[in-house]
C-alpha cells in the first residue's frame, strides 16, 4: 500500500474552545496556510515501502529550528486517486536533507481553487477521525538514527535542534 504523507499543524485544523464563531466540521482559515501550493501542486511524500514513514519523518522534522511534535496528515495513494487528485514524482522539489526521501517527493498536480477546497476538506475528514501525531521524543529518535545512518548530516541541522537532539542520545 503506498501512503501519502503531509505534514501539517493540527491546531490550524481542529476547532478550539476559544473559536466559538466556528461550526463544528469547519476548518479556520489558517489551515489553508498548511495546503499552499506552488503552481497549482501541493508537495508532499510518498511511501510505498521503499522509505519508511520514521525516515520521511525523520528528513521532514530536521529541518526544523527545534525539536517539536510532528503533525501530518496521511492517505492511501488510490483514496487521493479516486477522489480525482494525481500525483507526480518531483524529485527535484523535495528539500529535505535525506537525498532518499527528496527521491519520493511527489506533487499533487493540476489543482484549482475547488479542487484545493476538496482536498482541504479530505484533509479536515481525515484529521477529524484521528490526530496524527508523533510525539518528541520519536520525533528525536528518528533524527538521530538518520543522522546515525548518514542519511542526514547534522551539520545541516539548526544549532538549537542538534543540542535538543543531544539530550535524547
Amino acid at each position: 500500500m503506498c501512503v501519502v504523507i503531509r505534514a501539517i499543524q493540527f491546531q490550524k485544523w481542529s476547532k478550539h474552545p476559544n473559536v466559538k464563531w466556528m461550526k463544528s466540521g469547519e476548518m479556520q482559515a489558517d489551515a489553508l496556510r498548511d495546503i499552499r501550493t506552488t503552481q497549482s501542486a501541493l508537495s508532499v511524500y510518498l511511501t510505498c515501502g521503499e522509505v519508511s514513514f520514521s525516515r520521511i519523518v525523520a528528513a521532514l522534522a530536521a529541518k526544523r529550528d527545534k525539536l517539536r511534535q510532528f503533525h501530518y496528515v496521511d492517505f492511501d495513494r488510490k483514496f487521493l486517486e479516486s477522489k480525482g487528485f494525481s500525483l507526480t514524482n518531483t524529485p527535484e522539489h523535495g528539500t529535505t536533507f535525506d537525498e532518499t526521501v527528496n527521491a519520493v517527493h511527489h506533487d499533487i498536480v493540476d489543482l484549482t481553487p475547488q479542487t484545493l477546497y476538496d482536498l482541504a476538506q479530505c484533509f479536515l475528514d481525515r484529521i477529524s477521525k484521528e490526530r496524527l501525531e508523533v510525539g518528541v521524543e520519536s520525533v528525536a529518535c528518528f533524527i538521530n538514527c538518520g543522522i546515525d545512518s548518514r542519511h542526514i548530516d547534522e551539520g545541516s541541522l539548526k544549532p538549537k535542534l542538534v543540542k535538543q537532539l543531544r539530550a535524547y542520545r
